[in-house]
């Protein structure tokens, strides 16, 4: 699988979209395509928002290509072997992982 970069292009806290993502940093993620990496990134940072804000199903920064760029990173050490996954950084990881696999 790919690993995508994806990087905020504005974090700017009067975009309406930040306000449901504490993280405003790039994310390392590898999956099958970018629209699965993008979601990946809005599961593992985003936070609770308001129902009447979320009227799409794919509301948040990281899925929106306007706030957050997101390309396939062929210089990364990292394996395409292997599940969907956030790589880095490691604090997003440490989410992940209790995320998929809680005690």
């Amino acid at each position: 699988m790919p690993i995508y970069l994806l990087s905020p292009l504005t974090t700017g806290v009067k975009h309406y979209e930040w306000h449901a993502s504490p993280h405003r940093e790039p994310i390392l993620i590898r999956a099958e395509t970018e629209r699965d990496a993008r979601d990946l990134a809005k599961m593992v940072c985003g936070q609770s928002v308001p129902k009447e804000i979320t009227r799409n199903t794919c509301f948040g920064p990281w899925c929106n290509p306007d706030l957050v760029s997101c390309s396939m990173d062929t210089t990364t050490s990292y394996t395409e072997i292997g599940d969907d996954e956030v790589l880095e950084p490691a604090e997003i990881r440490a989410a992940w992982l209790d995320i998929r696999s809680p005690s």
